[in-house]
């Protein structure tokens, strides 16, 4: 039986104990994610205004009820996440200026100058995206080494994110079943989604005195070749997608995968 998508409201606290280098005492990976952290909150807000001028118009009645618990998940996701903005700010990272380059991209490019529909073809590939992130960093136990209370708000998130995977998909294929507008979806979200992390990695990098340190290298090439090989992982997590009969639903894999990393994790809503 599938997993259903399941509202949780883990209340999570991130408190002085948490270190600059939080990932495995590692600039660069920690930096990766706290790019994340950085586009998320405004991101999943993008997500929700996309999926909210289709809702009330949707004929099937659990695909209804599915998107409007997507809805929830994602408000949370961006709460939480919130959070960990005010340590970033009391280490001493600027990051208010990146903020506001993230919101001009999405909000006053991207949602300005798109129809609804292309909207939502970005919002269903940028959900295929973190989905595949979400499959990588559970598969590779990426947030292993990591401090106890970020290992648990990306793990949760990882969670929710390949639980509700199908939703902006299914939701997008009852708007507007074209194939070319789904692959342009997802081709923009790759785009920006690179775009924005790669800017704002390098940037706390940059602010680290560690941008083109040796290590910094090092770890880059461990993360994205070498160790975790998560680029080629990517790119083959990246290209179900295009396939034109391509469905999220029918990764099983990830079912299990859920069922080993969250072994008391129910369908229902909590």
């Amino acid at each position: 039986m599938a997993l259903t998508i399941n509202v949780r409201k883990p209340q999570f606290k991130f408190d002085s104990s948490v270190p600059r280098h939080w990932l495995a005492q590692s600039p660069f990976r920690t930096h990766l994610c706290n790019s994340f952290t950085l586009l998320f909150p405004t991101g999943e807000k993008f997500f929700i205004r996309s999926l909210q001028k289709f809702v009330p118009g949707l004929q099937d009645e659990t695909l209804y009820q599915e998107a409007k618990l997507f809805i929830r998940q994602e408000a949370q996701h961006a709460l939480e996440q919130d959070k960990f903005l005010t340590n970033l700010r009391e280490q001493g990272y600027e990051i208010d200026g990146m903020l506001r380059l993230v919101e001009d991209v999405i909000t006053r490019f991207v949602e300005s100058k798109t129809s609804d529909e292309f909207r939502l073809a970005l919002t269903a590939g940028f959900e295929h995206l973190t989905s595949l992130l979400a499959e990588i960093g559970l598969e590779e136990n990426f947030f292993e080494n990591a401090h106890p209370q970020m290992k648990a708000l990306f793990e949760w998130h990882a969670l929710e994110e390949i639980e509700h995977r199908a939703v902006a998909f299914d939701v997008l294929q009852s708007v507007d079943s074209n194939y070319f507008r789904r692959a342009a979806g997802l081709m923009s979200a790759y785009l920006i989604l690179s775009g924005l992390t790669g800017y704002v990695t390098a940037n706390l990098l940059w602010q680290d005195k560690l941008l083109l340190k040796k290590n910094t290298i090092h770890e880059a090439l461990n993360v994205f070749i070498l160790e975790h090989a998560l680029l080629p992982k990517a790119v083959g997590i990246f290209a179900r997608y295009l396939r034109p009969g391509f469905h999220p639903g029918e990764q099983k894999h990830l079912e299990a995968l859920i069922k080993r990393f969250f072994p008391d994790a129910e369908p229902g809503v909590a």
